[in-house]
């Protein structure tokens, strides 16, 4: 097995683990909000009121048009392998 062929596969593990995390966030961020919804309605929430921020980091870098640690990672590893990376988040001013 080749350099580039390790690169290349651990590119595609950190796409799933990255793809799992923001299926959390969003699955999370959901219950959350259902969570407050049953709280509203008089039943009591599991969730510590510090939960819903950190599930809402991924918005806010979205927001901001910043990527995220995992997708840096990735497109690195992905050059790495000889893979192409479309860099399409970018902090220009345009």
């Amino acid at each position: 097995m080749m350099i580039a062929d390790i690169y290349g596969l651990a590119a595609n593990l950190l796409l799933l683990l990255h793809f799992l995390y923001v299926s959390f966030v969003v699955l999370g961020q959901a219950s959350i909000l259902l969570g407050c919804r049953r709280l509203a309605l008089g039943a009591q929430s599991r969730f510590s009121p510090d939960v819903s921020g950190r599930h809402l980091r991924v918005a806010v870098l979205d927001l901001l048009n910043k990527p995220c640690l995992l997708t840096i990672w990735e497109y690195h590893l992905r050059e790495s392998a000889g893979q192409t990376a479309e860099w399409e988040m970018t902090s220009s001013n345009g």
